[in-house]
């Protein structure tokens, strides 16, 4: 295989991801970590860099854990992970290359196909998928509880409305995570969360994203913000004043219905639970279809 001159990445920066944006709309992956809003959110921490050469995305993670690449993705077309990984190959040259974020399918190709040297996965980064329909129905006997916990909600704050985000209600959004990092009621790591969202939320209008409130009152009390890709819609802002009780579960089905009910999607996609015990619980207790395991490839020299 010839090798091409080797790429000149740079950092991503926000101000890039409007121009990725075509790209992560064709390529439709079901994993998070290949969305806008997780590169807005994540970027920086994980030391994202990016190339466009020939037509295609070049992606990598440049961070204290190491080096570790993502699969070339087109604009226009879906390429397939083989082909994928020899245009890396390609761009990269000789040396170890590490494949991160792929689903369970990618890795057995690429197992089929190239020399692995390592092949590996944790249950702590899984996504967990949800058909939209039960987030947005809460029907059946499983969810019981669920619905149960909604009607609570609905007879505790009747003057509760449902509003979905746009220009009218992004100031509010923003006040309303101003007050959570001020309320002394969260620990670091949600601290960072919303100030990662704050950060989001200032983009909101120049990224294909999509979202909504609680509001009791004049006062917000939830919010949540997602981005659909495909017919997956994700999750990856959700943030709740725990003095309202159940709003967490609220705004979760009050978005999921108000996005299924416009007829674009099949799949709600809720992120991963870092390992976090109390997290994961709640999240499987919604009865997720699948879990999305993120695969990473190492390649032996010479692909």
């Amino acid at each position: 295989m010839k090798t091409r001159c080797l790429l000149q990445y740079q950092p991503l920066t926000n101000k890039d991801l409007p121009l990725l944006a075509p790209y992560v709309a064709a390529k439709k992956s079901r994993l998070a970590d290949h969305t806008l809003l997780y590169w807005h959110m994540w970027g920086e921490y994980l030391g994202m860099e990016y190339a466009i050469d020939d037509g295609l995305l070049f992606l990598r993670r440049n961070s204290r854990w190491g080096m570790s690449y993502y699969l070339p993705c087109s604009a226009t077309e879906v390429l397939s992970t083989v082909d994928a990984a020899r245009r890396l190959c390609e761009a990269v040259g000789n040396g170890e290359l590490r494949i991160c974020a792929l689903e369970k399918e990618e890795a057995e190709a690429l197992e089929g196909e190239f020399s692995v040297q390592e092949q590996g996965t944790s249950r702590t980064w899984a996504d967990y998928l949800y058909l939209a329909e039960d987030l947005a129905t809460l029907s059946g006997r499983r969810y019981h509880k669920k619905r149960n916990l909604v009607h609570q909600f609905e007879k505790l704050y009747p003057d509760c409305r449902y509003e979905p985000l746009d220009e009218s209600n992004h100031g509010a959004a923003m006040e309303f995570l101003r007050r959570r990092l001020e309320s002394g009621e969260i620990d670091e790591g949600e601290a960072v969360e919303c100030r990662r969202a704050l950060a989001a939320l200032a983009d909101f209008a120049r990224l294909p994203l999509s979202g909504g409130a609680l509001v009791i009152g004049s006062e917000m009390v939830a919010l949540t913000v997602g981005e659909r890709v495909g017919d997956v819609l994700f999750v990856h802002i959700e943030k709740g004043d725990r003095a309202f009780k159940g709003a967490y579960q609220y705004i979760n089905y009050c978005y999921a219905r108000d996005m299924y009910e416009r007829g674009e999607i099949r799949y709600i996609n809720r992120e991963d639970d870092a390992g976090d015990e109390g997290l994961r619980k709640a999240k499987l207790s919604y009865f997720p279809v699948e879990l999305l395991h993120k695969y990473h490839v190492v390649l032996k020299q010479g692909c």
